[in-house]
């Protein structure tokens, strides 16, 4: 299996079967994005993270200071509401 081969055809298969509209108006956000080259800020391997203070799961508030006392901090992003 071949991961970019696998979106290449995704999104060749989209373009066939979405409205034009459609087309046009995520071809424009995705050039806003691009435009953003949020790339280049963002951190590099052995780059220090700056402070932050993040809600958990469950809604409490966790401080990175805190974390970082007790060794080094592994950080996992997930998207959703449920």
């Amino acid at each position: 299996m071949n991961l970019k081969l696998d979106l290449k055809k995704v999104d060749e298969d989209f373009i066939k079967k979405a409205p034009q509209d459609i087309i046009e108006l995520l071809k424009r956000q995705a050039q806003k994005v691009a435009e953003k080259e949020i790339e280049k800020k963002a951190l590099k391997v052995g780059d220090q993270i700056p402070h932050f203070i993040l809600k958990n799961a469950v809604g409490e508030k966790i401080d990175s200071y805190d974390l970082l006392e007790n060794g080094p901090l592994v950080i996992s992003f997930y998207r959703g509401g449920w």
